[in-house]
């Protein structure tokens, strides 16, 4: 009997030599290759290049490669040993950069010359890791003979696609590759998830017209309405907007707005059309920065209903954040012991550090206990390690409102400090000063900040900053100590992920990933339903259709005592060492072919931990 691998071959020989697959090999292609297969053929892609082509000089001094660069070096440490490599391309397939930790994958990309300035556009080299995500903008796997291009054919492609958070641009793609025989389908996941990270770090870095824009959609989100934000190329909506907002076009509102404002008196009440041809009204307030109009705020003007038509019901206020029971899902004894305590400090207007391994959701619990005040995220990790200009810039928006407000009585808005275990001695001892002249203001913003459990180094600058910060602290236990979770947090990351075509996990699935050791925490597990949510194959999970890693365990006996202190030890060092088995050992106490041995054994991936 044939290899699936070898299947896939006969397969893709038989498209480049009659442009189509029969029936009996159709079925070992996937849809979306299959279909990738068919533009590179319509675009006249070559299969015999020898090396990717080179593009027009790259522009690097982007935002999308400031936002990139810390987060993809962390990945490429994270895939050391996997022989792998990281790329980042521009919205036109061009790479912008190359993060290889190992060197034994050097000699086969520099082989193809897969560097920076080279173009994996789909239309030049067909199906790759690089322009198929251009070409789809989602997430893809390009495995071996996936590939077009025979080059590429030793290769497994993993890419996933950027966004900007404010104007939902599409800015370019995070690309792993590593040898066909070593891929994993989980890695999409984890791809997925950095680039999720580059655009949480895109809008950390955004433009003062961004930041005044994103400003004042969540000060006019406060009250719960239906209101949304425009500019130019910039459109933010919360989740209470009606579809007749959602539905218009962008570009229609904002030039309708901008030539109202040309009056000198801009009328506050503009009509546009809607998608379905009928009028919409909009009651819209300007956004001004250095007085000029760079957006408004707008809202729907509700339509009277006709003559006899019966009144539409009352929409019930959303109930105040009690325990965070909706966003944060659990009903474990350590759970509810959290959210308890996150209940009694919300009001308590002190500094609160909040603890826990990565992809615990931190930041989550963060955005639940303050979801009816302003919030700024400023993550750590954009500050290098002298960038002590970066630790006096903090707070500056929280400084300068305190100033334009200061007969206010009290200052509502938060400010979230993330990673700050990440900061390098002399930038926590500026962030500590900066922190001291915040507190002095007449109305100073809550202090919050997240960190990893234990983190606290030996130099006086980050002991005082954790000093500062830590006033009062929640710590949040990992997923593997609350298993009995999984049920309700897989209910709440399906509704979120799944909502048109909803999937149900079985009995066993559910226990299989309850006993599970994730020591990418929540975040991995969310990664896990979105993918397969994404595929939208089946109705109902079963431990065969969860990756092999997770469904072993819907069979497996419990683990002793003893046995959950080792892997729990184990899971602890990956965190600790960003997943670098050497280092990793090395804290143990245990030679690496040991090390090795028992992750095979409780079936732990390191690359899942961010």
């Amino acid at each position: 009997m044939e290899t699936a691998t070898r299947l896939l071959h006969r397969a893709r020989e038989q498209f480049l030599t009659e442009g189509a697959v029969q029936d009996e090999l159709s079925s070992v292609v996937r849809p979306e290759i299959m279909t990738s297969w068919r533009r590179s053929r319509l675009s006249g892609a070559s299969t015999s290049v020898h090396a990717l082509p080179q593009s027009a000089e790259v522009n690097r001094d982007t935002p999308l490669c400031r936002a990139a660069e810390p987060v993809l070096s962390r990945l490429a440490q994270q895939l050391s040993g996997l022989q792998a490599g990281v790329l980042l391309a521009d919205r036109h397939a061009r790479i912008l950069g190359r993060w290889t930790p190992e060197t034994n994958i050097l000699p086969k990309m520099d082989r193809i010359a897969s560097d920076i300035g080279s173009s994996g556009s789909e239309e030049l080299v067909g199906t790759n890791g690089i322009g198929t995500i251009v070409e789809d903008r989602r997430p893809h796997r390009v495995s071996g003979a996936e590939h077009y291009a025979d080059m590429l054919s030793t290769f497994t492609c993993v890419g996933a696609p950027i966004f900007n958070p404010l104007s939902r641009k599409f800015e370019g793609v995070v690309t792993m590759n590593c040898d066909a025989s070593e891929a994993s389908p989980l890695l999409t996941s984890l791809i997925a998830t950095t680039a999720k990270e580059v655009e949480s770090r895109l809008l950390d870095l955004s433009s003062r017209r961004e930041r005044a824009l994103l400003d004042a959609f969540l000060l006019g989100s406060r009250a719960d309405r239906g209101i949304a934000v425009i500019g130019d190329e910039v459109l933010l909506a919360g989740p209470h907007v009606p579809p007749e907002l959602r539905a218009l076009d962008q570009a229609t509102v904002w030039q309708r707005i901008r030539e109202t404002a040309k009056h000198r008196h801009g009328e506050p009440l503009i009509v546009v059309p809607g998608s379905d041809g009928s009028l919409v009204s909009l009651t819209w307030t300007p956004v001004h920065l250095d007085d000029k109009l760079i957006g408004a705020l707008i809202e729907a003007i509700p339509t009277p209903a006709p003559s006899g038509a019966s009144p539409a019901p009352a929409v019930r206020p959303p109930a105040r954040w009690a325990a965070g029971a909706d966003r944060l899902p659990g009903r474990s004894r350590v759970w509810q012991s959290v959210l308890g305590r996150a209940a009694e400090l919300r009001d308590s207007g002190v500094p609160l550090l909040i603890l826990g391994e990565p992809g615990v959701g931190k930041l989550e619990l963060a955005r639940a206990m303050f979801d009816e005040r302003p919030v700024s995220i400023v993550d750590c990790f954009a500050a290098g390690p002298s960038d002590t200009d970066w630790a006096r810039s903090v707070g500056a928006e929280a400084a300068d409102n305190d100033v334009e407000d200061s007969d206010a009585e009290d200052n509502d808005a938060v400010l979230v400090l993330r990673h700050i275990d990440a900061l390098a001695p002399a930038v926590a001892a500026a962030l500590s000063l900066r922190l001291d002249e915040l507190a002095a203001l007449p109305s100073p913003p809550r202090l919050v900040a997240t960190a990893q459990p234990g983190s606290t180094r030996a130099d006086e600058g980050m002991r005082r900053l954790f000093d500062q910060l830590g006033v009062v602290t929640i710590e949040l236990p990992p997923l593997r100590d609350r298993p009995e979770d999984i049920p309700d947090l897989v209910r709440q990351l399906n509704d979120k992920h799944a909502a048109l075509t909803p999937v149900r996990f079985s009995v066993s699935a559910l226990r299989a990933l309850a006993c599970a050791p994730w020591p990418g925490n929540v975040r991995q597990l969310e990664n896990l339903v979105r993918g397969i949510a994404a595929t939208g194959h089946a109705r109902e999970v079963t431990p065969d259709l969860l990756p092999h890693s997770l469904g072993t365990y819907a069979t497996g006996r419990s683990l002793t005592k003893m046995e959950q202190l080792e892997m729990n030890a184990i899971l602890e060092t990956i965190n600790a060492t960003n997943g670098n088995k050497v280092e990793m050992a090395k804290l143990l106490g245990i030679s690496r072919s040991t090390l090795y041995r028992k992750m095979r054994y409780f079936r732990i991936d390191a690359a899942h931990v961010a």
